[in-house]
């Protein structure tokens, strides 16, 4: 299938509204038309025989769906199940480990804030330590994250909890530069992939880490609420998600203690969006993964020109371009006298959305504003240029004519 990003033939693969310049794909995903239909599908199988579907069938269909995702990822399919979203799948492996006080986890500065609240949560009941690399931004060099995360290792060292795709910072972190840190002193590694599964290649064969969590309903276009979780082997008679039923599914589905019935019946829920995973890759394939990789990063470089000229901002005020794939942070250079609070970002996110048809979410990081871009196939520029624009004319920007240059500071 020939195609360009933001043609008409495209876009009207989703839902999209025409009206919106839609630039946050990353945050919930945009499911596209024929994976909604196909789910719809699955829906009314469902409810032609309720318990005939779920207490006989369910078992060799959600199989089924994860040796396809298995296959997909390269990754031994008795490691796979099914998670919600990759906040479950980092939960499971949290609350699964055993920890004494004085055990260390090192986690990193540029983290997503749940899991971050998680590891809090885990040291007030558990007395762990957590330590955080102290990750820069923006990076200019992907050595820099990984020597931050080895200043920071040491002998208590008992999980080393990185992300594939930071989600504030939209970085891709060099990941097995750290695992290869991690593996020298025997320590495991817990992937938060909530981003990259469909932003980027993923082999998780090579990638060999003890955990890897990951959600489908972001770039791989899979309903909210359809995710994965790969345990190692080694690990894998002792992960279990915070919730259980029927003591791992023997009594209802006859797993047999594998870990799957554990994770894939903990009660009666809507397993449709688990049973369109297949769906979702069947649509990514009809475009071609290499297109998509290859067209949605010529249009991140394409968007991230723009901004750099339209900002007035410099090359050193961007982190390096291998570490970006299908979204970028920038600063919103602000006024002077404007002073960054979460507040103010929830607020300019809304009002650019309201008087300027623009979604995109607005960050406060640290004592920076800033916006974060997406790019998927259904995107063009134009919809780049309308956020510059907007972010030019903004009574609060330091780039409005006669105003002055962008800062970084």
């Amino acid at each position: 299938m020939t195609w360009q990003c933001g043609e008409q033939k495209i876009r009207q693969l989703w839902d999209i509204d025409p009206t919106v310049a839609f630039l946050n794909h990353g945050s919930y995903g945009a499911v596209p038309r024929a994976v909604q239909h196909f789910r719809l599908s699955v829906l009314q199988q469902i409810e032609k025989n309720p318990v005939d579907f779920l207490a006989r069938r369910l078992p060799e269909k959600i199989a089924e769906q994860r040796l396809r995702l298995a296959r997909w990822l390269n990754a031994d399919v008795d490691g796979l199940v099914f998670v919600s979203n990759a906040t479950a799948g980092i939960g499971a492996v949290l609350s699964s480990l055993e920890w004494y006080p004085g055990d260390e986890i090192l986690f990193h500065t540029h983290g997503y804030g749940w899991v971050r609240q998680a590891l809090t949560n885990l040291s007030n009941r558990k007395g762990v330590i957590v330590r955080e690399a102290q990750v820069p931004w923006p990076v200019h060099s992907p050595v820099q994250i990984v020597e931050a995360f080895e200043r920071e290792l040491n002998g208590r060292t008992k999980l080393v909890l990185c992300d594939h795709i930071s989600s504030p910072t939209a970085l891709v972190f060099p990941l097995q530069d750290i695992v290869a840190l991690a593996r020298k002193r025997n320590i495991p590694v817990l992937v938060d992939g909530a981003h990259a599964p469909g932003s980027l290649p993923l082999d998780l064969e090579q990638v060999s880490v003890e955990f890897y969590t990951g959600n489908l309903h972001k770039w791989v276009g899979a309903p909210r609420g359809c995710a994965f979780l790969y345990v190692h082997k080694d690990y894998r008679d002792r992960i279990r998600p915070e919730s259980l039923s029927y003591s791992g599914g023997v009594t209802h589905h006859n797993y047999d203690q594998q870990m799957q019935g554990f994770f894939e019946w903990t009660g009666t829920q809507d397993f449709s969006a688990w049973l369109s995973a297949s769906a979702a890759l069947d649509f990514n394939e009809l475009l071609g993964w290499e297109e998509l990789y290859l067209k949605r990063n010529s249009l991140l470089l394409e968007a991230r020109k723009l901004f750099l000229d339209t900002l007035a901002l410099e090359q050193t005020h961007f982190s390096h371009g291998d570490l970006h794939a299908t979204m970028l942070t920038l600063e919103w250079p602000l006024l002077a006298e404007i002073s960054p609070t979460p507040q103010l970002a929830r607020a300019l996110s809304e009002e650019l959305l309201q008087k300027n048809r623009v979604e995109v979410p607005v960050l406060c990081l640290g004592h920076r504003l800033c916006f974060r871009i997406s790019v998927q196939a259904y995107n063009r520029v134009s919809d780049y240029e309308r956020l510059a624009e907007s972010l030019v004319a903004h009574r609060f920007s330091a780039v409005r004519k006669g105003v002055g240059r962008g800062r970084i500071g």
